[in-house]
């Protein structure tokens, strides 16, 4: 209790300055696509053709699980636990891993 009292009459004695520099900004919120862009995102691939439907289904996982190109690319199918849904990124972003979860219906996709 001593130590308080000391404190305070210190504090109170001595003129403090405090200086503050600016403050920072608000962080930004990332950006979304409206359902009309994702629409038209995946109306691109040409259908008549094999690879659009891999392309389309990579731009599906890049959709649902945020996912960057390179992170589609990258996973084996011992990173994907297709009962659970989840995603294992190895070495993503800033050569960090981390986890992601997709729907069933994009699960049952990915097993075909």
């Amino acid at each position: 209790m001593r130590l308080l009292s000391v404190f305070s009459e210190c504090a109170l004695s001595t003129r403090f300055q405090f200086t503050f520099g600016p403050m920072a900004g608000p962080d930004k919120l990332p950006k979304f696509l409206s359902d009309e862009e994702v629409e038209s995102l995946l109306a691109r691939p040409n259908e008549r053709y094999y690879s659009p439907c891999r392309d389309k289904l990579m731009m599906r996982v890049q959709l649902s699980a945020g996912l960057r190109p390179g992170e589609v690319v990258a996973p084996k199918a011992e990173h994907v636990g297709f009962n659970s849904g989840r995603i294992d990124v190895r070495e993503g972003k800033g050569a960090k891993d981390r986890v992601v979860f997709v729907g069933n219906r994009l699960v049952e996709d990915l097993q075909a």
